[in-house]
């Protein structure tokens, strides 16, 4: 999270550009903590104890972390890389 930080506030500046959406750091933000709560929760308990309802779990915490990754990416994306 604090890579993303870093970028969020380092990258913008360094292209002379504003951040393409707040909005969408915002729900960035959002869906990595939510992945990132549930992967804590899951991953250990997984070793012990792998039902289908911890699969779910951690299958759901995955994706909403890869979706946050994904948004994250295409927000950098677009504030670097936007036209003038």
């Amino acid at each position: 999270m604090m890579v993303f930080a870093v970028a969020y506030h380092v990258l913008p500046r360094f292209s002379g550009r504003p951040l393409y959406s707040e909005r969408l750091a915002d729900t960035h933000v959002f869906l990595a903590n939510i992945g990132l709560i549930g992967l804590i929760i899951a991953w250990p308990l997984s070793r012990y104890y792998w039902t289908t309802p911890l699969r779910v779990l951690f299958t759901v915490a995955a994706l909403c972390y890869a979706a946050g990754a994904y948004l994250f990416v295409y927000n950098i994306l677009r504030t670097v890389f936007a036209k003038e």
